[in-house]
């Protein structure tokens, strides 16, 4: 957790959990590592070891959460280029009967060897030094009047990695959304939305993107198995760098949850989205999709750990170079006491599949040990790639 900070600010965080965790109600921690190994076709490889460490302390209503993420690899990737990347995170709620409100901090270090290349059509290494972020989301209820909030603040600094054919990228960004829900029928609400995105001083993701919309949600539940959501909308946008000519999109989706007894559950769901013209006349661009799953879950593990799945999603169009219709199937089997042995396929029509392979072993009823193996056929460039990971889950 400290290889990337400096030592005091490392001493003083240490301090600070120490002092949080001692004087807690209650004290949750969640931690996971591994290490893996990636191979492809053509002979790219890496080599690499990530953490995940998160340690909840709660005080009554109040919960403070510090999460430490942690990446090498023994290579630069091939799109952002990391060798050491680190992540550290510090969250505040605190919840009542009808909502919360939660406040955090979320800062990035990386060595001096790690590169990132910018996304946007700049394709120059860079240095990431400082990328930090800041945040609020708020949620609150009362009778049939439901309003949430989320605004975050975030500032970058890139250092290239050449600097006589490139310059500094630095800057920062707001962004803020809310929404107003008002249920006028008992399964039935409206609601109106509002967000906005701000460049304040940018050279890297330097546009302004704003929007407000309205439309209906509805939630329903016809008995303990049957269960439907849906929601239909209708969204204003004003943006640099969208087209003039897409700034309406028109939204609706349904989603319907059925359960035919404790084992065997399912649902279908479907999403369209169109977009029109200023004026709303003509359609210009739209895309669909449906979905199903089923899920069959054995009695035999008290757990519910022990399952098989399959489902699919159909969106055609003809507006794209290749369908994203897929299909997938997965499980999970208790073989003995403490062992688990599973695998999945994942098909992607036109563009890849994926096969996994993974065996997991619980030493404790909420900790274990595993090993995945995940082998990818492109399709589409002529190539394959191979990972493989072995780690650990802690749960105290």
């Amino acid at each position: 957790m400290c290889k990337s900070m400096p030592a005091k600010r490392c001493l003083l965080i240490a301090v600070a959990l120490l002092a949080v965790v001692l004087s807690a109600q209650q004290v949750s921690a969640w931690s996971y590592s591994s290490v893996y190994h990636y191979k492809s076709l053509y002979g790219k490889h890496l080599t690499g070891y990530n953490s995940n460490v998160i340690v909840d302390a709660r005080f009554g209503r109040t919960s403070v959460e510090l999460e430490n993420r942690f990446d090498y690899t023994d290579r630069f990737k091939d799109d952002v280029q990391e060798r050491l990347n680190e992540r550290l995170q510090l969250a505040v709620s605190h919840n009542w009967d009808n909502g919360f409100v939660k406040g955090f901090y979320k800062s990035d270090w990386f060595d001096k060897e790690t590169g990132y290349i910018l996304p946007m059509g700049s394709f120059m290494p860079y240095y990431e030094h400082n990328f930090k972020q800041a945040g609020v989301s708020a949620n609150g209820n009362y009778a049939n009047l439901k309003a949430s909030f989320n605004g975050r603040y975030r500032s970058y600094n890139f250092q290239p990695v050449f600097p006589m054919f490139t310059k500094e990228v630095k800057g920062d960004n707001l962004k803020s959304e809310a929404e107003i829900d008002f249920r006028f029928y008992k399964p039935l609400a409206i609601y109106i939305s509002a967000s906005d995105k701000s460049a304040l001083d940018s050279d890297y993701d330097n546009y302004d993107i704003s929007s407000v919309g309205t439309g209906l949600k509805l939630d329903h539940t016809f008995t303990p198995i049957q269960h439907i959501e849906a929601q239909t909308g209708i969204d204003w946008r004003e943006s640099d760098a969208i087209a003039q000519d897409r700034l309406i999109p028109v939204t609706s989706k349904i989603r319907y949850t059925y359960m035919l007894d404790t084992q065997i559950t399912g649902f279908v769901s479907y999403e369209a989205r169109n977009f029109y013209d200023r004026e709303g006349q003509a359609l210009l661009f739209n895309s669909h999709y449906l979905r199903a799953s089923g899920k069959y879950t054995f009695l035999y593990d008290l757990s519910h750990g022990s399952y098989m799945e399959i489902g699919g999603k159909a969106a055609p169009s003809e507006q794209v170079k290749y369908t994203s219709s897929a299909i997938f199937a997965q499980t999970d089997i208790k073989l003995t006491d403490r062992f688990y042995l599973g695998g999945g396929i994942n098909h992607m029509i036109e563009r890849y599949t994926n096969y996994e392979a993974k065996a997991h072993y619980f030493f404790t009823p909420v900790s274990e040990i595993f090993v995945d193996y995940i082998y990818t056929d492109d399709i589409e460039f002529n190539e394959f790639a191979t990972y493989t990971s072995a780690g650990l889950r802690l749960l105290f």
